[in-house]
């Protein structure tokens, strides 16, 4: 099954398919007429050639898998249509399971079902499923590739680096156990292609490897892996990020590693782990090169499946989503730079879910650029900016890139709720729930200042989030209306640690400020613009987390607004 690039006709076959060339012409004018179109062509590929190329510093794709035609995938084909018209996304990735009504359903109805919602020639790129097989090749011609220089069969196995000019990453796209003659076992044809496609994208120092493939090896409840040497294939080689569909839910694993002695190979048979292939597992905050990240987006339509979380492989998987947990359906969303790769699921309907982590190059931070001065509210002690957002930019959809360059985590660009409304940053709750949203690196002593409002303090509160792991982790300082409380959050489960007084007004700005050093937690509020209280107005001490992210976090009910106006994290 493993091909070489695709074969271009000659320019003379071209001429002849055009009938610019034909067979009735005299030699002396075939002969005239090829050298003209030559010269032009040639003086067209001096042009093209001649133009200055621009490398991306960055770009941004999404990916998800097991579609369907459900009201699920038409919410997520309508998001991943505006995501491209805004330029949010370069192309998609389709991770297999297509059309799953391919007896009733035509290929060419299918895509046109897809490409209904999407803009003209949107690359949403596809690989092969088990629902898809009777299908692929008309698949292929009506949703072809759109991003070009594709090495290898398109939806079957294929790869392409991308951008074009100066690439960050190569995608290398298999079809393990779902179409007859691929060999992926050690030494065979397509196990060798994959390898040879990997050391040719580290030979040419592109940052980034990424393998999608529809059928996976290891998941919380796993039927089995059809390729266990690929995948170990991948470990060995280190791949960054394994991309998968097939199961119809959300499972991220943490980095997964191959060593000599206590993990020379994965375990893939079913209920089978090693603890010791997993190389991180305290935070979504990776280091490149240490390990590989398994990353399930089953969630492009279809029913969400129920898993069972005492599965022995739940050891691998930092995070899940599944029927019996929070079904949710939506998209993952990657943004790549030659020094770090952000994922983020992107929450479209159903549930509630949402995750992200980061990959980073050892030693990489992202430089802040100058903002202006946070006003009205006081700056905190002077310290190393961990992140900073002023709000000051136009209206958009979305919390996007702080003032500081750094683009906001956790729900700020996931859920349609958040937006940049007037110099604010914006949270219109749809239901009554709680909302995430995170800026700036892990840190473990450090303090957040921010400036915002509530409509309503009923049943509702407003707060700051330090040692933020996920969304059912963290430690937590808020009003509520009535008092200043410090809070934590510890596997889902909420113990206040400690409150004091404080009547807030709807409407009204306040200003909230939060440390943690060590094991001591303290908090003050104040009016915005008014003067800071000469001492800590609630202070404790907890151990349960020793470094985390900084961001925010409100408890809301439908219909209550919270407009926050700056943020800026500090450490200690």
């Amino acid at each position: 099954m493993a091909t070489a690039g695709i074969k271009r006709p000659t320019v003379l076959q071209t001429f002849q398919k055009r009938k610019l060339v034909r067979p009735g012409m005299s030699l002396s004018l075939r002969t005239g007429f090829l050298v003209i179109l030559l010269v032009a062509s040639t003086l067209l590929l001096f042009v093209h050639a001649s133009r200055p190329t621009w490398a991306a510093a960055s770009f941004s794709f999404s990916a998800a898998g097991d579609y369907g035609e459900t009201q699920h995938t038409t919410a997520n084909l309508r998001y991943m249509g505006n995501l491209a018209k805004s330029g949010a996304v370069s192309f998609n990735l389709a991770l297999g399971d297509l059309n799953y009504d391919s007896t009733t359903v035509t290929a060419e109805q299918w895509s046109n079902y897809v490409k209904g919602y999407l803009p003209s020639n949107f690359p949403f790129e596809i690989e092969v499923g088990e629902h898809d097989t009777t299908q692929i090749n008309d698949l292929a011609v009506d949703l072809p590739d759109q991003i070009g220089d594709v090495v290898g069969t398109y939806a079957k196995e294929y790869y392409f680096d991308y951008p074009p000019v100066a690439p960050l990453a190569r995608f290398i796209m298999v079809s393990p156990g779902i179409l007859p003659g691929a060999n992926y076992k050690a030494g065979g044809a397509d196990y060798n292609w994959v390898a040879n496609t990997i050391d040719a994208a580290r030979a040419k120092n592109i940052p980034w490897v990424i393998v999608g493939i529809h059928k996976y090896c290891i998941a919380i409840s796993s039927q089995g892996c059809t390729a266990p040497d690929l995948l170990n294939l991948l470990l060995t080689k280190k791949v960054d990020l394994i991309l998968h569909g097939q199961k119809h839910g959300y499972q991220a694993s943490y980095q997964l590693a191959l060593n000599s002695t206590t993990c020379p190979l994965l375990p893939t048979t079913v209920g089978s782990y090693n603890a010791n292939c997993v190389v991180n597992n305290r935070s979504a905050s990776f280091t490149k090169g240490a390990g590989t990240i398994i990353l399930i987006t089953g969630t492009g339509g279809k029913a969400i499946s129920n898993i069972d979380p005492s599965d022995l492989q739940a050891g691998y998987f930092r995070t899940w989503m599944a029927g019996n947990a929070n079904p949710t359906w939506g998209i993952s969303q990657f943004t790549l730079s030659a020094n770090q790769l952000t994922e983020q699921f992107d929450t479209v309907s159903g549930g509630t879910f949402t995750d992200s982590f980061t990959i980073s190059k050892a030693g990489f931070t992202p430089t802040p650029s100058p903002s202006p001065t946070l006003t009205p509210s006081p700056s905190p002690t002077p310290g190393t900016t961990l992140a900073q957002d002023t709000f000051q930019r136009p209206n958009q959809l979305f919390w996007g890139t702080a003032s500081d360059q750094q683009v906001w985590g956790a729900n700020a660009n996931s859920l349609k709720v958040f937006t940049i409304n007037n110099n604010a940053g914006q949270v219109a709750a749809s239901s009554s729930t709680s909302y995430n949203a995170v800026l700036g690196p892990v840190a473990a002593d450090a303090k957040v200042q921010f400036s915002g409002t509530l409509s309503s303090f009923t049943g509702t509160n407003l707060g700051a989030v330090l040692r933020w792991t996920d969304s059912k982790n963290w430690y937590k300082a808020f009003i509520d209306g009535s008092s200043l409380v410090i809070q934590k959050k510890v596997n889902g489960t909420n113990t206040r640690l400690a409150s004091a007084a404080f009547p807030a007004t709807n409407g009204t700005s306040y200003t909230l400020l939060f440390r943690v050093v060590g094991q001591t937690l303290s908090a003050s509020v104040w009016p915005t613009g008014g003067s800071q209280p000469s001492s800590w107005m609630v202070t404790t001490t907890d151990s349960d987390f020793s470094s985390g992210y900084c961001g925010l976090h409100m408890l809301l009910t439908s219909g209550v607004i919270a407009d926050i106006t700056s943020f800026q994290a500090t450490s200690q």
